[in-house]
């Protein structure tokens, strides 16, 4: 390892044949700032190298000297110093790792060792927030030699999990960016010295990317697409023991979503913003029975019983635990809905309060809510569908949204996958819809609500949806 670093410094430093330094680059060589004990030790010992601690800082300090002069690093230089720090990495600790990672991206180190250290650390939601954004970088900066690493980040981009970690280090955009580059690098077989791409790499990654949002597996942008018969309007899945669930398509296309006007109720559905859906998906008729709980989940939680009755007292993690044994049993992706998706069903096209008009007066023809709920639950399918064929959108019982909760974007979305989360109650997840328990002004196809994951109240429930 000490070979390693005196590489690292004596050639990524102090200025290499072929390697470019910018005019900030009176800075110290890292030789001058080391001489003077400008380091982590408080001696001047030379062996102070060799100690984990000390090893970090010359990481570190390389790799701020490699931003700040803007190092053009080539491979053939490079390239087997960032891969002997690879090997190191794998005893290293967490600081050390990052900073590995980063050089990875530096030195354009595209092996299928550097490849699989990136792909590994882009997938890891323990460590801290630092290694998978330093991975996603680095990804970016390989271009063309990262090509192969698509078909990982479509499938992560459509994992709730990895946007919802328990760390929240990478964000959707960064993903999104990270994509663009690689395809528009891949575009001319190139790579970027640059930490960061080109302001238009997010909206190419995120057009790709949403591309690929209904599909099955994930697809390579070069994948020739063979004919492809349209969806059924209507799906039924088995969730064991002759109990089914019945799904209706939901058309692809475009609304308005929120509301133009305050709510001191409700949670701000402002601003108003356009959100398109660029494929179809389907999404449950009712929301999820009792029958239909009891049947994958093996239990049944709810305060009212019933078997056509919505399933109630269930809290976020039990609807994400729900989608996910379902999904091994009919073998195809189900999940909650976001929040956008599922405004967009229950609108159905309509623009008004509720997807049957603005009048209140209306809306016990349509739902089970306060004023003629009698305090319960009532059988799914009671009321009239909205114009796609869904049964109780308002009222009867909150639905969980895979969403946490967030202020509103002013931009155009298009199939918000994962909603940003940088604002607002960030542990909270979305609740829409209403119940039984609540007012008419509450029940909006606007109104939103939330509340921590692990909350289980006798109104809370939810339906899901698959694709096709």
């Amino acid at each position: 390892m000490k070979a390693v670093l005196s590489a690292l410094l004596v050639v990524g430093v102090i200025g290499a044949p072929g390697c470019r330094v910018s005019r900030r680059s009176k800075a110290k060589p890292v030789e001058s700032t080391i001489s003077e004990g400008k380091h982590d030790r408080k001696t001047d010992d030379p062996r102070w190298i060799e100690t984990r601690k000390d090893v970090d800082w010359v990481l570190r300090k390389l790799a701020r000297i490699m931003v700040a002069w803007d190092f053009v690093t080539p491979v053939e230089r490079h390239g087997p110093i960032a891969g002997a720090v690879l090997a190191e990495e794998a005893r290293a600790g967490m600081e050390f790792r990052r900073h590995a990672l980063m050089l990875l991206g530096f030195a354009g180190h595209d092996s299928p060792e550097a490849l699989a250290a990136l792909q590994e650390a882009v997938q890891d939601t323990v460590a801290v927030p630092g290694i998978r954004y330093e991975a996603l970088l680095s990804l970016g900066q390989l271009g063309h030699g990262a090509k192969s690493s698509l078909p990982l980040l479509g499938t992560l981009y459509r994992n709730p999990e990895w946007h919802f970690g328990p760390y929240e280090g990478c964000s959707q955009r960064l993903l999104e960016a990270t994509v663009g580059r690689i395809l528009r690098l891949s575009a001319s077989g190139k790579r970027e010295s640059t930490r960061h791409g080109h302001h238009k790499d997010h909206i190419l990654g995120l057009e790709w990317l949403q591309a690929q949002s209904g599909a099955e597996e994930p697809i390579h942008p070069s994948a020739e697409a063979g004919p492809k018969l349209p969806p059924a309007p209507t799906l039924t899945l088995d969730c064991g023991g002759g109990v089914m669930m019945e799904f209706v398509l939901i058309p692809a296309g475009e609304f308005t979503m929120g509301s133009p006007a305050p709510d001191s109720v409700t949670w701000d559905k402002r601003p108003q913003h356009q959100v398109k859906f660029l494929k179809p998906f389907y999404m449950a008729r009712h929301e999820v029975t009792q029958a239909q709980y009891q049947a994958v989940m093996g239990t049944n939680p709810s305060h009212f019983k019933g078997a056509d009755l919505p399933v109630d007292t269930v809290s976020w993690y039990d609807a994400t635990e729900f989608c996910r044994r379902l999904e091994e049993r009919v073998g195809r992706r189900v999940r909650l809905p976001t929040e956008a998706k599922w405004e967009y069903a229950c609108r159905a096209g309509t623009t008004t309060r509720y997807h049957f008009g603005d009048s209140a007066d209306d809306l016990g023809k349509h739902a089970w809510y306060w004023d003629n709920s009698g305090e319960k639950t009532h059988a799914v399918g009671g009321k009239p569908p909205n114009a796609w064929g869904l049964h109780d959108m308002h009222g009867n019982v909150f639905e969980w949204c895979i969403d946490r909760s967030s202020t509103y974007p002013s931009a155009r979305l298009i199939d918000p996958s994962q909603p940003g989360n940088k604002h607002g109650y960030s542990e909270w997840r979305i609740m829409r819809g209403g119940s039984w328990g609540f007012a008419s002004r509450c029940l909006g196809s606007a109104d939103r609500y939330g509340d921590v994951p692990g909350a289980r109240y006798n109104y809370y429930g939810f339906r899901v949806v698959t694709f096709p």
